[in-house]
């Protein structure tokens, strides 16, 4: 996925609201701001995720554990047939072998933090650290 994707760096520990870019794979509605940054041995990748009005993944099951937190409106959840709405404030912490999609069933952008520990998107890296050499994407 990195190879298609125009990703900010992620050159620092600390992400700032402000300066946060947001980025999309080409032709997917959703956007995606990154929170994590990459370091060697790093097993926990984060995004916030802007899903656009009547967006629906995909199911799927992978490798590795997610967290959702719901930042902003509501969105539909399915993990393993078991169909939730999860609302702001919300959150959900599931083994990713779990076959799991979301979907926004409203008429606005809803927003979550996105936790997990596969590299959705592997991506740009840099040094973290001034003595850091760059570390290869996953």
């Amino acid at each position: 996925m990195s190879d298609i994707l125009d990703q900010p760096d992620s050159t620092s520990e600390t992400t700032r609201n402000a300066s946060r870019q947001t980025y999309q794979v080409p032709g997917a509605p959703a956007s995606y701001e990154r929170i994590s940054t990459a370091f060697s041995g790093a097993q926990l990748h984060s995004v916030i995720v802007h899903e656009p009005p009547g967006h629906r993944a995909e199911p799927i099951s992978h490798e590795g554990e997610e967290i959702i937190f719901m930042l902003s409106g509501p969105l539909t959840i399915e993990v393993d047939g078991h169909v939730e709405v999860l609302r702001q404030g919300n959150s959900l912490h599931f083994d990713s072998r779990r076959v799991h999609a979301l979907w926004n069933h409203i008429d606005t952008t809803a927003s979550i933090l996105w936790c997990g520990t596969m590299d959705v998107f592997g991506g740009p890296t840099g040094p973290i650290h001034k003595d850091q050499s760059k570390v290869g994407a996953t």
